[in-house]
């Protein structure tokens, strides 16, 4: 029997939110907002949702902002928004784009966590490891070029930035020498007094080497439908002809 009220998920920009519907209704889920056109800043909802006076920092644009550097002192009137702004350009366009160690030094935290959603592994961890996977991806691309596209604000530590980015592989033991355009959505959590990231969640497309390899990995590694759906279906009839392993080792 369902509830009353029931919650269904709404994505929006790879941000998920929530919506409420009664069981009674016949149309979907109501999104708490509409996404926005390509290209547009996108709205985020946060905790400041009771914190007027950050809302007012934002002035009439309210929980959106379209990037532009020049304009952050004028349209952006809260130090803490501001503040991690400033932060956040430092992080692409200095540490990324530029390689610049002595800003990764200073924007980093010691215990930054960096996952990229694209591979689904484990973190890099430890603002030691945040620098080599810089110095490492450099290497392959070191004409790297990030922007920033869009910002996002929810919260009073947090940023949801929409890059881009273009690069030519022309390092590593085979350079393919291809231009790559990619782009993505991170979020950014920044330490207690906003001076620092402490975290980063990446949802990227992958470049064309990236693409590459992780076909050729997927193929490598993972088996056919056809070979999962066959192999339970011999062994559970006994049809070792096709199994001859199995069949050597009955008989031993």
């Amino acid at each position: 029997m369902a509830s009353a009220s029931a919650i269904a998920p709404v994505t929006v920009c790879g941000v998920f939110a929530t919506s409420h519907r009664h069981s009674g209704a016949k149309a979907g889920p109501r999104p708490l907002f509409r996404a926005p056109p390509p290209f547009e800043a996108s709205r985020f909802p946060g905790s400041f949702r009771q914190e007027g006076s950050l809302r007012r920092g934002l002035g009439a644009k309210g929980w959106q902002l379209r990037y532009k550097e020049k304009q952050i002192e004028t349209d952006v009137h809260d130090w803490r928004i501001k503040q991690m702004c400033e932060v956040a350009h430092k992080y692409y366009v200095d540490m990324w784009s530029k390689g610049d160690e002595a800003v990764a030094e200073e924007i980093l935290d010691e215990e930054v966590e960096l996952k990229d959603e694209l591979w689904g592994s484990h973190p890099f961890v430890g603002k030691a490891a945040m620098k080599k996977q810089v110095k490492a991806f450099r290497k392959l691309y070191p004409d790297l070029v990030m922007e920033i596209d869009n910002i996002g604000v929810y919260g009073t530590q947090d940023l949801a930035i929409r890059w881009s980015a273009r690069a030519t592989n022309l390092g590593g033991q085979h350079p393919t020498h291809h231009y790559t355009h990619f782009s993505g959505i991170s979020s950014l959590h920044f330490s207690d007094d906003r001076k620092r990231v402490a975290e980063v969640v990446t949802y990227r497309q992958p470049t064309s080497e990236e693409m590459t390899n992780k076909c050729e990995v997927s193929w490598r590694r993972e088996p056919s439908t056809t070979e999962i759906q066959l192999v339970p279906l011999h062994v559970s009839t006994a049809n070792y002809d096709y199994l001859p392993e199995l069949k050597k080792g009955k008989a031993a």
